[in-house]
């Protein structure tokens, strides 16, 4: 079993057995390659990493290796998922699954992760074919995704190059093809003009695609799973009125080069998702050599996403660099992102996906210490710093130490800091067990009362550990 952030020795795998072959594709392949190289390599079109808009993730992020191996030595680094390389002989697959899910042949964190970000009913996961079958099920379901995404941008418009052959010329006149169609004169003239159109290439991929899924035995009923999919399912049918089946690879070759548009922006990664349904039947089905696919997820990012889901509701902003949602440390200074804050309960969080036994990093506390005490509102300054900063975390029961929601008391300018972990089951024979059991968690955390902390510290006040490096 492969987890993510652990070495792991090649003699010690009990759930795959790596030929020497293999063990060396995987090395000259994925070894010490960054997300960023593996994502621009053009040789590489079925390989997709979660978050995909490097641009806006952390350069330690984009720098990350899937993994390295030295010897008989691989360590994976924060990526769980499906990835796998083949050439003209030998085919090698590697399965990275959550360090936080330590009992149990089915990772069932990184699924209910999924579910939750994704809205994937993952109770209908196929398990007969195999890890390939499986994450091409979760594909279809990120596809339903990113569609909604897209439709709620508006349908994509685009000018195209028609030709009509009428008595309302509002074009070039085609003189070739007016001779050809239109001699003897009949009334008609035969003329080209551009015209802003919803059914264009784009959308016809799109169209595509959905048919593509639909006749899919692994998709199931995932493009009706919900008002909002079928909707925009439908709205895709409504203005491809062109749609040929014959066309597919002349539709696939006009949406090689990616769609850039200042507004359209969601269609971009849609447009990525869509080829990479339709070129492979699987992801491991490929033709070519050397070439890496599969589907990635960032263990950090997810765990991030996953949190938002929770925490929105409860009134907390997600800030996230690009959308302007920050605060400023300073007048006239940049803004700055942390994880979540309230302004009304003055709360300040920052997302770990780490196990803090070992205590919590410098660096990370001297960050969420400085929002603690700049958090504001703008310019009306009706709140001023923060009462409390936490760290929450998941938390596998491995150690006893950081069990428990802590706090500690700042010295100078006051305000707490603290460790909020959410307990992670391992012990479940089934998913709905698990669901049932870290729902139960999920309730506890909403039910916490930041303001009602403040009015009982001495009954929250606990022991953390910090690191002092």
């Amino acid at each position: 079993m492969i987890v993510d952030n652990k070495p792991h020795s090649r003699n010690a795998l009990e759930s795959v057995n790596y030929s020497t072959e293999q063990w060396e594709l995987l090395r000259n392949r994925l070894s010490h390659r960054s997300v960023r190289s593996l994502c621009e390599d053009k040789n590489n079109p079925n390989l997709l990493i979660f978050p995909h808009c490097l641009g806006n993730r952390r350069k330690e992020f984009c720098d990350t290796p899937i993994c390295s191996i030295i010897d008989d030595t691989i360590t994976t680094n924060n990526l769980m998922g499906f990835v796998g390389v083949e050439d003209k002989e030998t085919c090698a697959e590697l399965t990275i699954r959550s360090r936080f899910q330590r009992n149990g042949k089915e990772d069932y964190f990184l699924h209910y992760l999924l579910e939750k970000v994704f809205h994937i009913n993952l109770l209908k996961l196929p398990t007969s074919g195999g890890d390939s079958e499986a994450f091409e099920f979760i594909l279809f379901h990120l596809f339903t995704h990113y569609l909604k995404k897209a439709v709620k941008q508006g349908l994509f418009k685009q000018y195209r190059k028609c030709e009509y052959n009428d008595a309302n010329v509002k074009g070039v006149i085609d003189i070739p093809r007016h001779i050809r169609h239109n001699m003897p004169f009949n009334g008609k003239v035969a003329y080209r003009t551009s015209e802003y159109r919803y059914d264009n290439p784009v959308t016809q991929l799109i169209r595509h695609t959905i048919e593509y899924i639909r006749r899919s035995p692994v998709a199931g009923n995932v493009l009706k799973c919900d008002n909002s999919t079928d909707g925009a399912v439908r709205a895709i049918y409504d203005i491809t009125t062109s749609y040929n089946a014959n066309d597919r690879q002349r539709i696939i070759n006009q949406n090689i080069k990616p769609v850039k548009h200042p507004f359209y922006t969601q269609y971009t990664f849609l447009q990525r998702l869509c080829l990479h349904i339709l070129r492979h039947k699987k992801m491991s089905y490929s033709s070519s050599d050397n070439k890496v696919y599969g589907i990635l997820f960032d263990g950090a990012w997810l765990w991030e996403e996953y949190l938002a889901t929770i925490l929105c509701e409860k009134g907390f902003i997600h800030a996230v660099k690009g959308e302007k949602n920050g605060f400023q440390l300073y007048k006239g200074g940049n803004q700055r992102f942390p994880d979540f804050y309230s302004l009304k309960e003055r709360v300040v969080l920052d997302a770990k996906y780490k196990r803090l036994n070992n205590g919590i990093q410098r660096n990370d506390l001297y960050q969420l210490i400085a929002y603690i005490h700049t958090l504001n509102d703008g310019d009306t300054a009706s709140v001023e710093g923060a009462e409390y900063g936490a760290f929450i975390y998941p938390y596998d029961g491995e150690d006893d130490k950081n069990k428990e929601i802590a706090w500690k008391k700042l010295f100078g300018m006051g305000g707490y800091i603290g460790v909020i972990p959410i307990e992670i089951p391992n012990c479940c024979d089934s998913y709905e067990s698990f669901v049932e059991q870290i729902s139960q968690k999920e309730d506890n955390l909403e039910k916490i009362d930041f303001v009602k902390c403040l009015s009982n510290k001495n009954e929250v006040l606990g022991e953390i550990s910090l690191c002092e490096e």
